[in-house]
C-alpha cells in the first residue's frame, strides 16, 4: 500500500515538473500559401523570472530559414505565470515552399517547433465562370465572365493575372492574357479564321505572391463557319448546248441571312460568278456544245474573308448524241478455228463512251452471215472461224442508231487431212477449208503391203476405207502418209481379213491334198513303185491343175476391185511353205528309186517333182 502512494507521489511530482515550465506553439492549418498571413501564438512558463529575455522566432521551409518581423524579441517573464507572444504580421515569403514550421528559441532554452504543415503556390481560391454565346459564327463575339472566391486566412481579394486558352480535342491554343481585379476577371473574343468545331476553356489565375491555379473547363462553346446554300431545283435531263436558270439563297448555320459576297459556280473546271443580293443569286448557264454525256456536277460555293463559307452540288444528266462506231480487232490474219477477237465502242458528242447493245454481224468472202448478234458496247466479243470457211477477206460490221462502221480480216487457207481408225475402217476426212485432191498411202508393217489412194474431198467431206478388204488376215502396224496428212501410226492392229479368210481355207485344202497323195506313195514297196509313180504323176498333174484353178481365182476376185496392195508377198509365202513339205517327200522318195534302176528308169526322164506345180 505504502509502495502505492509512493508512486503516485512521483507520477504528479513528474507532471508538476514537466508543466511547470516549457513554450507551447499553437496550432497551424495544414496547407498556406505564399504571401498569406501566417498567425504565430507563443505560450511560454518558467520556474523562475527572466528579466530582458531574447525570443527568436523562425519559419523553416526545406533548410532554409525565414526571420518573423522584430525578431528576436525582449521579453520579461514572471515565475509561474504563463507569458504569451502573438505575432500577426508575418507573411509566409514568396521563396518559402513545401514542408515548414515554426522554430523558437528563448535564451538558453533549448528549441522548439511547431508540427509541420505545407507552404505552396497553388492558389487557394474557387471559381465561378460563364460564358456567351455558346455557339457562334465565325466573325462574330464571345464573352467570358469570371468571379474567383479566396479561401485564404482572411479572404483576402485576389489580383493578378488570368491567362486564356482555348482547347479542342487535340491541341491547346492560348487566347489571351487579362488583369483579374477585385476577384473579377472579363475576357472577350472575336473568332476570325479559326477551326470550327467544339472547343473548351482553361484558365490559369496567378497572383502577385507567385501563387497560381488553373480552373479547366469553366465553359464550353462551339464555333461554327457552316453557310447554307439553297438551290431551286434545276432540270435533271438536258441536251448539249441548253441553257439552265439557276437561283437560290444563302444562310448561315445559325440562320441568319447572307446579304452580301460572291456565288462561285463551276462547271467542267469553269468558273462563273454572280453576286448575292439581300441574300439571293441568280444566272443563266449554257452548256458547252461538246459537253460529255451522262451525269455532270455544277458546284455552288460561297467564302468570305472571316472564314465561313459553304458549298453544294447539284447533278444534271447530259443526254448523249452518238457521232462515231470504233471496232478494234486484235488480229488481222486468222485461221480457221482461231478466234476473232474484237471491242466495239460508240462515241457522243463529247468524246465519251455510249454504253448500249449494238448489232455485229460477220460476213464471209462470198457475202455469206457467218454471225449475227447484238453485243454490249464495251465488252469484247469473241468470234470462232468456222473449221470450214472460205478463204479470203471477211467482213466486221457494226450499226447503232443510224451510224455504221466495218474492219476487213483475211482468213487463210488451210490445207489438212484427219485420218482416224475405228474397227478395221480408215476414216479419211478433209478438216480444211479447200478442196483436197492429193493421195494417201497407207503402209503396213514398214512396207509389206502399201495401199495408194487418190483423194477428193471437199471440206469436210469423209473417205471410208474397209481394211479388212483390202490386207490378208493378221497382225499390223499402220502408217497413214500424205501432203497435208501428220503421220498416224497404228501399233498392233488385227485385220480380219475378210475376203483372204477364204483364200487361206483354198490353200489348207490344197496343201492336205497333196500331203495326203505323198502319203499314200511311201505305202508301197519297191515292187510296187511303178504303180506308185504313175499315182504320183497323176497326183502331181491334179495338184498343178488345181493350182492353177486358184491362180485363176484370185485374179478374178481381185479384178472386182480396186488394186490397193500387192499380192506377190502372201503368195510367196504359200510357195515357201508347199515347197518346204514337197521337199521332205521326195528325200523319201529317192530312197525307193535308188534300189530299183536295174528296171532302166532315169530320173531325168520324169518330171522334177511337185515344184513343177508351180512352174
Amino acid at each position: 500500500m505504502k509502495k502505492g502512494w509512493l508512486l503516485l507521489v512521483l507520477i504528479v511530482l513528474f507532471m508538476i515538473q514537466t508543466v511547470s515550465a516549457g513554450i507551447v506553439l499553437n496550432n497551424f492549418e495544414t496547407v498556406y500559401n505564399k504571401g498569406e498571413l501566417l498567425p504565430v501564438e507563443i505560450s511560454i512558463l518558467s520556474d523562475t523570472a527572466i528579466n530582458d529575455g531574447l525570443l527568436d522566432v523562425k519559419l523553416v521551409c526545406e533548410g532554409k530559414e525565414f526571420m518573423l518581423p522584430d525578431s528576436p524579441y525582449k521579453i520579461r517573464i514572471d515565475p509561474k505565470i504563463t507569458k504569451i507572444v502573438n505575432i500577426n504580421n508575418f507573411r509566409i515569403p514568396a521563396a518559402a515552399f513545401g514542408d515548414c514550421h515554426i522554430k523558437v528559441m528563448l535564451s538558453n532554452w533549448d528549441p522548439k517547433s511547431s508540427a509541420i504543415f505545407e507552404v505552396s503556390n497553388e492558389l487557394k481560391a474557387y471559381g465561378d465562370f460563364q460564358i456567351n454565346p455558346v455557339q457562334l459564327q465565325l466573325g462574330k463575339t464571345l464573352t467570358l465572365y469570371g468571379y474567383l472566391t479566396s479561401i485564404k486566412s482572411g479572404a483576402e481579394q485576389i489580383k493578378g493575372l488570368a491567362t486564356i486558352y482555348f482547347k479542342t480535342e487535340d491541341k491547346t491554343y492560348y487566347a489571351k492574357d487579362v488583369v483579374v481585379d477585385d476577384n473579377k476577371i472579363k475576357f472577350s473574343y472575336t473568332a476570325i479564321g479559326n477551326k470550327p468545331g467544339d472547343y473548351s476553356i482553361d484558365v490559369l489565375v496567378e497572383d502577385s505572391y507567385g501563387n497560381s491555379k488553373i480552373f479547366t473547363d469553366v465553359a464550353n462553346f462551339k464555333i461554327l463557319d457552316k453557310v447554307y446554300i439553297f438551290v431551286e431545283p434545276v432540270q435533271t435531263k438536258v441536251l448539249p448546248g441548253s441553257t439552265l436558270h439557276l437561283s437560290g439563297e444563302l444562310s448561315t448555320a445559325l440562320g441568319e441571312v447572307v446579304k452580301k459576297g460572291d456565288v462561285k459556280i463551276i462547271l467542267l473546271d469553269e468558273s462563273h460568278n454572280t453576286i448575292i443580293n439581300d441574300g439571293k443569286f441568280f444566272y443563266d448557264l449554257k452548256l458547252p456544245t461538246n459537253i460529255g454525256s451522262g451525269e455532270q456536277t455544277i458546284t455552288f460555293s460561297f467564302e468570305e474573308e472571316t472564314g465561313n463559307k459553304g458549298s453544294i452540288i447539284r447533278k444534271i444528266q447530259v443526254e448523249p448524241v452518238p457521232k462515231e462506231i470504233k471496232l478494234n480487232t486484235f488480229q488481222t490474219i486468222l485461221k480457221p478455228q482461231e478466234v476473232l477477237e474484237t471491242a466495239i465502242y460508240i462515241y457522243d458528242q463529247g468524246n465519251d463512251e455510249i454504253q448500249d447493245t449494238l448489232k455485229v454481224e460477220l460476213v464471209d468472202t462470198n457475202g455469206k452471215s457467218m454471225y449475227l448478234g447484238n453485243v454490249e458496247s464495251e465488252e469484247k466479243l469473241s468470234i470462232t472461224i468456222p473449221q470450214h470457211g472460205v478463204p479470203g477477206i471477211w467482213k466486221l460490221k457494226a450499226s447503232y442508231q443510224g451510224l455504221e462502221a466495218e474492219k476487213t480480216v483475211n482468213i487463210d487457207k488451210v490445207k489438212n487431212v484427219d485420218v482416224k481408225l475405228v474397227d478395221n475402217i480408215l476414216y479419211i476426212t478433209n478438216t480444211g477449208n479447200v478442196d483436197y485432191n492429193e493421195p494417201v498411202s497407207v503402209s503396213l508393217n514398214d512396207g509389206e503391203f502399201i495401199l495408194k489412194k487418190e483423194v477428193s474431198l471437199k471440206p469436210g467431206g469423209v473417205l471410208t476405207v474397209d481394211l479388212a478388204d483390202e490386207a490378208p488376215y493378221g497382225e499390223y502396224n499402220l502408217r497413214v502418209t500424205g501432203a497435208a496428212v501428220s503421220d498416224n501410226n497404228f501399233d498392233n492392229i488385227f485385220i480380219r481379213g475378210k475376203g483372204k479368210k477364204s483364200l487361206n481355207i483354198i490353200y489348207s485344202a490344197l496343201l492336205i491334198l497333196v500331203i495326203a497323195a505323198l502319203a499314200y506313195l511311201t505305202i508301197f514297196k519297191k515292187r510296187h513303185f511303178r504303180s506308185a509313180e504313175v499315182v504320183h504323176y497323176k497326183n502331181v498333174a491334179h495338184g498343178q491343175r488345181k493350182l492353177k484353178e486358184l491362180k485363176e481365182l484370185k485374179e478374178a476376185e481381185d479384178s472386182k476391185k480396186p488394186r490397193f496392195f500387192t499380192r506377190e508377198r502372201g503368195i510367196e509365202d504359200f510357195k515357201q511353205r508347199m515347197l518346204k513339205d514337197i521337199n521332205e517327200t521326195e528325200d523319201k522318195y529317192k530312197g525307193y528309186r535308188s534300189s530299183d534302176e536295174d528296171d532302166g528308169h532315169k530320173d531325168d526322164d520324169q518330171p522334177k517333182g511337185l515344184f513343177n506345180m508351180f512352174g
